[in-house]
């Protein structure tokens, strides 16, 4: 069992942040671990846990103050196009490469309600928003993902996603739509042209993650035929305390 320390997430939060991998129930070595961390100054770390695995995530939850956030992982076949009309389309805007705006700022965050950045009551709320900032500005730049779209109506963007390919598969990394514009099918339509993108590619299946708890976006995703291939719990270890 060892650690790796977390570049991304260091900088967002101003210290030394890592992942401990793999994670062992022992306690011993698990003691031994958290010490050498902290005499190298990390403050937080995370762990993960097969879901099903309840002894090992028992220990890691009395570990972390009892609170894990879930992972889930959703795998499916690209579905086939949906119809659409030229008035939607035309309301489908290419991102890549476009600057960061505080509209971006505000969907990328809406995105990551339900993310245990946000959920985390230690974590400051500066800093949730400076990792999905960071994220969405990594994605229009083009160096986590391949294509950005958002949708637009009456020159305000009321939603977004970014997407990426591994080899013959298609991911989502970021999608949301505004409060303001839910239950309108922007979403639908967003996902509808990302897959789009994917076919082009030449994927034959695609994947995103989600949390667990975020029943909204499960639902979402298994309309378009997903299903769960993955689950694990998240803990959070604060060295501090």
């Amino acid at each position: 069992m060892g650690y790796k320390r977390l570049e991304f997430d260091s900088d967002a939060f101003g210290f030394p942040v890592a992942q401990v991998e793999p994670p062992s129930p022992l306690r011993p070595a698990v003691e031994a671990l958290m010490n050498e961390m902290r005499s190298e100054g990390i403050r937080l770390a995370y762990v993960s846990a097969p879901s099903e695995d309840a002894v090992v995530c028992g220990f890691w939850s009395s570990l972390s103050g009892g609170t894990g956030y879930e992972r889930v992982v959703y795998n499916g076949s690209i579905p086939d196009d949906e119809p659409t009309t030229e008035e939607q389309r035309n309301g489908i805007l290419d991102g890549l490469g476009r600057p960061f705006t505080e509209e971006w700022g505000r969907l990328s965050c809406q995105s990551g309600l339900y993310s245990r950045f946000n959920r985390d009551p230690r974590i400051p709320k500066e800093v949730f928003k400076r990792i999905y900032h960071q994220w969405m500005i990594n994605s229009l730049e083009g160096r986590v993902a391949e294509a950005v779209y958002a949708a637009s109506q009456g020159g305000v963007m009321t939603g977004m996603v970014t997407v990426g390919r591994r080899g013959d598969e298609g991911f989502i990394g970021l999608v949301a739509v505004d409060y303001q514009s839910r239950r309108q099918g922007t979403g639908r339509l967003l996902m509808g042209e990302a897959f789009r993108w994917m076919r082009r590619q030449g994927c034959r299946r695609w994947r995103v993650v989600t949390q667990g708890e975020n029943q909204p976006a499960l639902l979402f995703y298994e309309s378009f035929g997903a299903r769960i291939v993955e689950r694990a719990m998240i803990y959070h270890l604060w060295l501090d305390e």
